[in-house]
């Protein structure tokens, strides 16, 4: 659970970094392309690809949070037991391919390469897709820059360019050059927890471990419905977007004994979508209006159905006259 809410949250080194980091760098070469358009419509995909990843991270990581690290707020969650090792040799081969791909994407990247050729082939999309999908060499020059740097580690035993991903961009200069390595940046995140580690064991060693109760703001044990909800924390989020989206309509009905003596206010709260608000909404509102129009040619008289019969014939016979003479 760990492992898919690191990656969901494109959290490195997981998959999912890689993943959003290839994305976004795509839509940065949007400055690349001829149409304005094209460079308004990819830009703010690119920013709604970070406001994406910005609120699975907080979505996710809370939720497990919620679920693992909380209390158990029933019965059947405090006498929780570990599952069967069928499941678990499941789940942690799923989370081993995970990180594999989150450390090693380059070969991934390597065997998709024929069918992102195909998806961009010419068009803007073509533009937007960075050179290191394609399975030919490096360039020479950049191949002896970043060749001892390890760009191509691996690349005469593994069917693959190397741990790094390279791009040196073309318009509108050569010479700009983006680089990215989840292997080394892999490498590095482990050196530094093991770095940590070894600082707190040290630090800690002289120090004392005492237990307390928690305080729980005086109570000796805190109800199960008194402690921090998703709904609690996902509720500021819910109050920004409802301010956009506006995703309820408020309706009050009033009842009334007497005049200016109101004896009772009903107030409701309806939930429209934004789809359904913006396009089905107006579209009905016309469609609506146009039944309106042509319901009133309906009176139900047959002199009136046979006048409109005769008139568009003669319209008809009219048209065909003028245009056959």
């Amino acid at each position: 659970m760990l492992a898919g809410v690191m990656a969901i949250s494109a959290l490195p080194p997981f998959n999912g970094f890689i993943s959003e980091w290839l994305i976004i760098q795509s839509l940065l070469r949007s400055v690349v392309l001829k149409s304005t358009m094209d460079q308004v419509i990819f830009a703010f995909s690119g920013v709604m690809v970070a406001l994406t990843a910005g609120l699975a991270a907080t979505a996710f990581i809370k939720l497990y949070g919620m679920i693992f690290l909380g209390r158990g707020r029933s019965p059947a969650a405090e006498n929780a037991h570990e599952a069967g090792y069928g499941p678990r040799w499941a789940l942690g081969t799923l989370a081993l391919l995970c990180l594999a791909l989150g450390v090693i994407p380059t070969y991934v990247a390597t065997a998709l390469s024929p069918l992102a050729a195909q998806l961009a082939s010419g068009g803007a999309l073509g533009d937007l897709i960075p050179s290191f999908f394609s399975p030919q060499h490096l360039p020479r020059l950049l191949a002896q820059a970043f060749g001892p740097l390890g760009a191509e580690v691996g690349r005469h035993i593994l069917p693959g360019p190397g741990l790094v991903f390279l791009y040196q961009s073309v318009r509108p200069s050569p010479n700009i050059v983006f680089a990215s390595s989840p292997s080394y940046l892999a490498v590095a995140v482990a050196v530094l927890l093991g770095v940590l580690y070894l600082c707190m064991q040290v630090l800690g060693r002289r120090r004392q471990v005492v237990r307390h109760q928690p305080w729980q703001g005086g109570v000796r044990q805190l109800p199960a419905d008194a402690h921090y909800t998703a709904t609690g924390f996902s509720n500021p989020i819910v109050v920004i977007f409802r301010a956009i989206l506006r995703p309820q309509r408020p309706v009050e009905h009033e009842q009334f004994l007497a005049a200016h003596f109101p004896s009772m206010v009903r107030r409701e709260v309806r939930e429209s979508y934004v789809v359904d608000r913006l396009v089905f909404f107006p579209l009905a509102t016309v469609v609506h209006s146009v039944a309106r129009v042509l319901a009133r040619i309906h009176h139900g008289k047959i002199n009136v159905y046979i006048a409109y019969a005769l008139i568009t014939l003669l319209i008809v016979v009219s048209w065909s006259l003028w245009v056959f003479p």
